[in-house]
């Protein structure tokens, strides 16, 4: 598929690097979601943290624990994102979004997936 090339920074042995690595692109953020759940889905390395259910920050450590990011701290950067300020404003512009779209078609059946966003 699509491929982006980019320096990324990786930890080795601990140690933080520079590196240039190939990345997926994808066409919207829809496809990059579903290829993301389909990754998590269909590698058994990942279902301890799929077992965490709507735990953000157990997740994230499975997510870490199973290697999908070589940064030491990336389960405590992801919870505090989960957990901050801006995923509040991104959760409240998406339900005000979807409570328009769904006003706008009040008279005919919700389209699908505009059902109430909560956290």
């Amino acid at each position: 598929g699509d491929k982006v090339t980019t320096g990324t920074h990786e930890y080795v042995n601990g140690v933080k690097t520079t590196e240039t690595a190939d990345f997926r692109a994808y066409g919207s953020a829809e496809e990059s979601f579903a290829d993301y759940v389909r990754l998590l889905k269909n590698n058994s390395r990942y279902q301890p943290a799929l077992q965490a259910g709507t735990d953000i920050k157990g997740f994230a450590r499975g997510l870490q624990q199973a290697g999908y990011a070589t940064d030491p701290g990336y389960a405590a950067k992801i919870a505090a994102i989960a957990n901050g300020p801006t995923i509040d404003r991104a959760v409240a512009a998406i339900g005000n979004a979807a409570a328009d779209l769904s006003n706008r078609y009040a008279s005919t059946a919700e389209p699908a997936g505009l059902g109430t966003i909560r956290r």
